[in-house]
């Protein structure tokens, strides 16, 4: 499996919002795999390994923040770095995303179909493991 891009884990109950991500990460070259909860996504996490983390915040059962907060007991942000993917656009939710140890905060908006208004990907650089910014994905 050729990983030049990247491997990402699209975190996302919504499974129109989950697919389409995927299909457009792919096309840009990504390795992706797909979660559909939280559970799913830890369980996915421990059997493969992911240069970044797209997570939803708002899912039933195990919230993102909630899969956030395992996942910081388990990874440091540069080991496994985690966007929080959401429609939601309050400080509080942002900030406690943050204070979790996410590496960064986008929102979908509603007007661009379920597209990202601001898009970069964190990509883990191997050799200092670190994340740093890889190819920015346009409009996603």
């Amino acid at each position: 499996m050729d990983t030049a891009q990247g491997s990402l884990l699209v975190v996302d109950d919504n499974e129109m919002n989950r697919d389409m991500l995927a299909r457009r990460l792919a096309r840009r070259g990504y390795t992706v795999a797909v979660a559909e909860d939280g559970r799913q996504a830890l369980a996915i996490i421990e059997t493969q390994q992911f240069d970044l983390v797209l997570l939803d915040i708002m899912m039933p059962g195990i919230s993102g923040l909630d899969v956030l907060q395992i996942l910081r007991q388990r990874y440091s942000m540069a080991a496994l770095p985690v966007i929080m993917a959401t429609a939601k656009d309050q400080s509080e939710d942002i900030v406690a995303a943050l204070q979790l140890g996410a590496n960064d905060y986008r929102r979908r908006s509603c007007r661009s179909n379920g597209r990202w208004r601001k898009s970069s990907v964190w990509r883990r650089n191997s050799s200092c493991a670190t994340a740093s910014f890889a190819t920015p994905l346009g409009a996603i």
